[in-house]
């Protein structure tokens, strides 16, 4: 995000965070994530846990190769801003539960 931009905030791209802490065994891991975006005012938490399919068969040059694959579940916060017909603005503050599924390649 601070590449792309700009953003109603901002003339220039802004800088977001996402950290994701876990646990993890051999096969499987659990953790909690938040992801932080002042910029738009954009807030997330939850928890996550995937199963790793480790791809250490063959050929050899894959032997620290893993493939997560999991579910998620948290909030996510937003601050929104309305505009009434009568010219005033009411700033909503938005709490939502958010389910997705994931995967990725390390």
């Amino acid at each position: 995000m601070l590449v792309e931009g700009p953003y109603e905030s901002s003339e220039h791209g802004e800088l977001d965070l996402t950290i994701r802490l876990a646990c993890y065994h051999k096969n499987y891991e659990v953790g909690l994530y938040t992801a932080l975006f002042p910029a738009i005012e954009y807030y997330s938490f939850g928890v996550f846990s995937n199963y790793k399919i480790l791809l250490e068969s063959n050929p050899k040059k894959f032997d620290r190769w893993v493939l997560p694959v999991g579910v998620e579940m948290g909030f996510i916060r937003r601050v929104r801003t309305n505009v009434f017909h009568h010219g005033s603005d009411k700033e909503e503050d938005v709490l939502q539960f958010t389910f997705g599924v994931n995967a990725s390649v390390r």
